[in-house]
């Protein structure tokens, strides 16, 4: 709980202007000085989230805009609640079953194609579809033994045994589309150079949850998709003075039914970030951002042949907290026959985490994308 208040606060520090202008009172009132602001909100480079932020922003209406993003996240080692763990001491924890693990995750790369779509029919609401094509990829190492679980308990111990069998390594992946995101934003304040809006969204399970690997159910977070109806709710503020620009958003996906067709649910997720941007010129911006990630374990269970050899095949290891920092860069063509469109980058990098039990340890994640409204 105390690490869940203080990520809160840092998240807000993010999106205070007074990180970038190190406290300094008299810089302050100077960038408050300067000429009319107007249209910070809007048509200026960093009058866009760092990219890696969804629906930060309306439309006015009968605006319509597009946009694709490409995601990438890298995981690497393992850790067990708040502790970095070698990979090989993986063998010592024991299953629910009192069994020892004889598989450990090396890696994992997850590449997604996220497609945006927007339109305002009128400026109180804007609409967002957002389809996505996925693609995980796994190494691990083994060390033979792979069962079939049954339907097993939750937790795991620390354990002796598990020998110095001759270990190998294998890699396998999923691929395909994922889930759809249907939502709205609905503007509810604009005052000055201040605004908020509210997010309201569906999450469709279009996206397979029974993908298999040598007939049995593959790792939980290998999955396409969620394979339930989610609910996605918001809050977003943004703000701006002079060439800074700050915000802040929480955003949450809740689950909406007890269980997907292949017989679990995945844990509710929720996300606060701040977010401070400072515009170089008309066409260019950099940006800083904190993020805080919360996420439950998996209730239920495969209802079908699945594996227990390895940490990533139980409920009770998944979720967990999560701090990223991040840095941005948003590009604006300002005139020209390709006014409009937008080009912008983000890196984050996990500087803090906590497992619910033992997991891969996220190491980086890229965010990079166009969009253009019209």
């Amino acid at each position: 709980m105390k690490k869940q208040i203080l990520y809160t606060a840092l998240a807000a520090l993010g999106a205070s202007p007074l990180t970038l202008l190190a406290g300094d009172p008299v810089a302050g009132k100077e960038i408050a000085a300067q000429a009319p602001c107007e249209n910070c909100l809007h048509g200026r480079p960093d009058s866009h989230a760092p990219i890696g932020v969804m629906a930060d922003h309306p439309h006015h209406a009968g605006e319509i805009m597009l946009g694709y993003r490409y995601m990438f996240s890298h995981d690497a080692g393992m850790m067990a609640g708040d502790k970095s763990i070698p990979n090989r001491s993986v063998y010592e924890y024991k299953t629910p079953s009192g069994d020892h693990y004889t598989a450990v995750p090396l890696e994992m790369d997850m590449h997604m194609s996220m497609f945006e779509i927007m339109y305002a029919p009128a400026d109180w609401v804007t609409f967002m579809l957002m389809p996505s094509y996925v693609e995980m990829n796994m190494t691990m190492e083994s060390r033979g033994g792979h069962g079939h679980g049954g339907h097993g308990g939750h937790g795991e111990e620390a354990g002796h045994g598990g020998g110095h069998a001759e270990t190998e390594r294998m890699s396998h992946g999923t691929s395909g589309w994922g889930d759809t995101v249907l939502s709205a934003i609905v503007p509810v304040v604009h005052a000055g150079n201040h605004e908020a809006s509210l997010n309201l969204g569906i999450s469709m399970p279009t996206g397979s949850v029974d993908q298999k690997m040598h007939g049995q159910y593959t790792h939980y977070h290998m999955q396409l998709g969620s394979g339930t109806w989610d609910l996605k709710p918001g809050v977003t503020y943004r703000g701006c003075a002079g060439p800074v620009s700050w915000g802040a958003q929480v955003m949450g996906t809740v689950r909406l039914e007890d269980e997907n067709e292949s017989g679990y649910r995945l844990g509710n997720v929720w996300e606060t970030t701040g977010w401070t941007a400072y515009q170089l010129n008309d066409w260019a911006s950099v940006s800083g951002r904190i993020l805080w990630t919360t996420a439950e374990d998996i209730d239920g269970h495969y209802d079908g042949p699945h594996s227990h050899s390895s940490p990533v095949d139980i409920q009770r290891n998944y979720g967990g907290d999560r701090l990223d920092l991040g840095l941005g860069l948003n590009l604006l063509v300002p005139e020209g026959s390709l006014k409009g469109h937008r080009l912008a980058i983000e890196a984050l990098w996990a500087v803090d985490q906590e497992s619910n039990g033992v997991f891969l340890e996220r190491d980086f994640s890229i965010v990079a994308g166009w969009q253009f409204a019209f």
